[in-house]
């Protein structure tokens, strides 16, 4: 059953790792490219995500090659890896039947369209290492060994220099140990709780402190400290509760919407979680699902990807509601109907959510993917300017793109003119957002990059009304230095591309880029 559902999800994903980057595919891409070339982050890749993500991405172009089906590639591996971590985490707790359904659960909410599954964002990678982690955990409770402990605390540091919604794992660990220790009626030395507590703290400590020291030496840690802390602090700080808890229901609407079977299945999971025999089978899954929940919760943005920390304990319930239905106590001439009544709701959630996604699993191209997720965004128009830029300019040329297209700069090659690969720090409403213009801007000047693209589409820039406009006013001054060699213009149905020297005019839709060379630079 178990080699079914991976045969299935590796069938499936498989056929989309074809699938065009997004953007913050593209700033991983661009970040493990730089770091295979030597270059640390923040040098020329501006972001307050920690760097782990770039260490992965920097893996995966190793083993795979530097594509985006390389990468999408990599996804798959590890969503495979994670689909097993997820069974054997189930298998500390409940039966076969039930942990084979956990992992099927998983296997179908992580690929999902609304939590955008088939795209290697960070959270893939945050949850194997935790998952790994409460393995881990789960293992030193039952006092296997105190390195256990030292181990999970490794894992869930690693989860945390990935993104920083690991560190909510980091503290669930803490809590367990602690519950655990809080729950022994035999032995409540204090000594026996430091030592768990410090042997995590220390392993979790570690990826932090050693990715600090690298960093420190590279001499980039003033500006990783800025942009992962100072800035991070300032942009979790952008979105009111009521918008926060606006953003939760639009979301959650829509991720149980493909799944509602599924749901059904996790929601009836809680009071039976709650009934276990085991108290510290409680404490662990409870708590596990609540810190899941609150990994998903800072910033209160709730982006789609984000829920993808919640689907590994969403999978575990799923598993607590058929191993609770299947173990009930009846008649032994009935037993088989119980385990049979448990295994046949699974079946008909997972194949329930399945068919309501069909169109996008199995129907749609890559490209047609792209354009269902992310409509005017223009990820699969990517590839082709990339293309066009990559042979028609030398590998030590730059280019500086005027928008938040980081995937344009992993796809030629070429290293960008400025740390600022996102538009969107230089639009927010803080008192850096102007400092950050005029830096980019000098940036540009002193490189004086071969190539540049502008990116004329909303989602590019999230522009508002008290923007500074010194970027726009700059722009309209500097691109006389600049021919235009092309222009992608993005309709509902259609794009077109026009690869023209001089081209002149304008878009006759509101999403369009264009790609210009420096004038003095010879063809």
């Amino acid at each position: 059953m178990l080699a079914g559902i991976l045969l299935l999800v590796f069938g499936t994903r498989y056929a989309l790792i074809g699938v065009p980057l997004e953007r913050d595919e593209g700033e991983y891409a661009y970040g493990g490219q730089l770091l295979l070339q030597m270059i640390p982050p923040y040098q020329l890749l501006y972001n307050m995500k920690l760097p782990g993500i770039y260490a992965v991405y920097a893996a995966i172009l190793s083993l795979f090659g530097q594509t985006h089906e390389a990468i999408h590639m990599g996804l798959l591996c590890v969503n495979l890896i994670t689909i097993l971590a997820v069974f054997f985490l189930s298998k500390l707790f409940l039966g076969a039947t039930a942990a084979v359904s956990a992992a099927a659960a998983f296997a179908v909410l992580s690929v999902g369209h609304p939590v955008q599954g088939v795209f290697a964002n960070a959270e893939h990678f945050v949850i194997l290492p935790v998952i790994t982690g409460a393995i881990l955990l789960r293992l030193a409770l039952n006092r296997t060994s105190l390195v256990y402990f030292f181990l999970a605390g490794l894992c869930f540091g690693l989860g945390f220099v990935i993104k920083q919604h690991g560190s909510l794992f980091i503290a669930w660990a803490l809590v367990v140990v602690v519950a655990d220790w809080a729950s022994n009626n035999t032995d409540r030395k204090p000594a026996l709780l430091y030592l768990p507590v410090g042997l995590t703290i220390v392993g979790a400590a570690i990826p932090y402190l050693l990715i600090g020291l690298l960093l420190f030496k590279a001499g980039v840690f003033e500006k990783f400290w800025f942009w992962t802390v100072e800035y991070a602090w300032t942009y979790t700080s952008q979105v009111s509760p009521t918008q926060a808890w606006d953003a939760f229901i639009l979301r959650a609407t829509r991720i149980t919407a493909v799944s509602p079977l599924l749901w059904v299945l996790v929601a009836l999971a809680l009071p039976f979680a709650a009934s276990r025999n085991s108290r510290g089978s409680r404490i662990f899954i409870g708590s596990f699902s609540l810190f899941s929940f609150l990994a998903i919760c800072p910033g209160g943005f709730f982006r789609p990807h984000y829920f993808v920390m919640l689907l590994p304990a969403a999978a575990l319930l799923v598993g607590v509601t058929v191993d609770y239905i299947g173990s009930l106590p009846v008649a032994d001439k009935r037993k088989s109907l119980r385990q049979g009544l448990a295994v046949t709701s699974v079946v008909i959630a997972l194949a329930s959510s399945l068919s309501l996604q069909r169109n996008f699993l199995w129907q749609m191209t890559p490209a047609q993917v792209s354009g269902y997720t992310y409509g005017a965004n223009p990820f699969n128009e990517s590839l082709a300017i990339a293309q066009f830029i990559k042979q028609n300019s030398q590998p030590e040329d730059r280019i500086a793109i005027i928008g938040s297209e980081p995937q344009i700069y992993f796809y030629t090659g070429l290293q960008s003119a400025s740390g600022y690969i996102y538009m969107y720090p230089l639009m927010e409403k803080h008192g850096l957002a102007l400092t950050m213009q005029q830096e980019m801007i000098k940036d540009i000047e002193t490189v004086r990059p071969t190539y540049l693209v502008y990116v004329h589409i909303r989602s590019s820039w999230l522009q508002t009304s008290t923007s500074h406009r010194l970027i726009f006013d700059w722009f309209e001054q500097y691109v006389t230095n600049y021919e235009r060699l092309g222009m992608v213009k993005i309709y509902k149905n259609d794009t077109r591309f026009s690869w023209t020297s001089g081209l002149a005019g304008s878009a006759e839709t509101p999403y369009w880029l264009e790609i210009l060379k420096r004038k003095d630079v010879s063809s």
